[in-house]
């Protein structure tokens, strides 16, 4: 008996690494010229205005007004389904759902990551999920 509650107390304390992910639109403006505008999905760690700066890739980024954005996160590709609030994985069985940030309205930062770059990040969606 002893030993099964030392087990039990031993899985308690593995951290739970949560795999859920954030849609939201990411726009920046800078003095030279340069501008971005676009939807982003990524892992709920990173979904803040200077992180994703790092992170963008313009391979990656996604028309703003797309009502079904894909992307790979995880190692897998998703795409998730705005008006219905769903996530699938393209090409298997994996999927979930997800919900609207501050009632649709978003969640802002803003930030400047280098010089002359003024930045935003909407937060607007987030997505339930055990990817790994």
């Amino acid at each position: 008996m002893r030993f099964a509650t030392i087990s039990a107390l031993a899985l308690a304390l593995v951290p739970f690494v949560s795999a859920n992910f954030h849609y939201g639109i990411y726009t920046c403006g800078s003095e030279g010229g340069g501008h971005i505008d676009a939807g982003m999905i990524v892992p709920t760690n990173e979904d803040t205005c200077t992180k994703i700066w790092y992170l963008w890739n313009p391979a990656d980024q996604i028309p703003p007004d797309t009502e079904y954005p894909n992307t790979t996160i995880y190692g897998k590709r998703i795409e998730i389904n705005l008006p219905g609030l769903t996530w699938n994985v393209i090409s298997g069985t994996q999927h979930g759902h997800c919900a609207k940030i501050d009632h649709g309205a978003g969640k802002n930062s803003t930030c400047s990551p280098v010089n002359g770059a003024n930045c935003d990040w909407n937060d607007r969606v987030v997505c339930y999920s055990s990817l790994s």
